[in-house]
């Protein structure tokens, strides 16, 4: 018979009306948190998420300023196949691009400065020549044309 008493008041305190004041204001103050932990969970998930998907467009960025400074062999990798996948793509098809320009246009400036100072060198031989008295005056005239072509080429290169 104790036993049911003490069940019978326990029963009757937790529906009485203090408990129930009790009862709301511990819902509400669980509530609260709950609803801070839940806004801190999926700001971190926010961070988290965007920060994943702005690391490839930070990577070129910094890529494209490396090209900017004629680094030629950079390159980004390609970690996905949506958008910024394809972007990615189309960077390294840009920079690989670039860089078989930059030595095309490389080997041809060489090529072409090869090519010039060549004939100048044979030109600056006859000037010496005339110079120091190698080649004859008579013959002095026909190469002292010649000398205005060399500086004409010597500005050039």
């Amino acid at each position: 018979k104790m036993a049911s008493t003490a069940f019978f008041n326990l029963v009757s305190t937790l529906f009485s009306s203090d408990c129930t004041v009790f009862s709301s204001e511990l819902s509400r103050i669980c509530l609260q948190y709950s609803s801070y932990a839940t806004f801190a969970i999926v700001a971190c998930m926010i961070w988290f998420f965007s920060y994943t998907m702005i690391k490839p467009l930070r990577q070129m960025a910094v890529a494209a300023r490396k090209l900017a400074n004629d680094d030629f062999s950079v390159r980004v990798p390609v970690t996905s196949n949506n958008e910024i996948g394809t972007l990615a793509k189309a960077f390294n098809e840009m920079a690989n691009s670039l860089s078989i320009s930059e030595t095309t246009r490389r080997n041809f400036i060489a090529n072409v400065s090869h090519e010039l100072k060549t004939p100048m060198t044979t030109i600056a031989g006859f000037i010496d020549g005339i110079l120091d008295g190698t080649i004859p005056p008579q013959k002095q005239k026909q190469y002292l044309p010649t000398w205005a072509l060399t500086v004409f080429l010597a500005a050039l290169i």
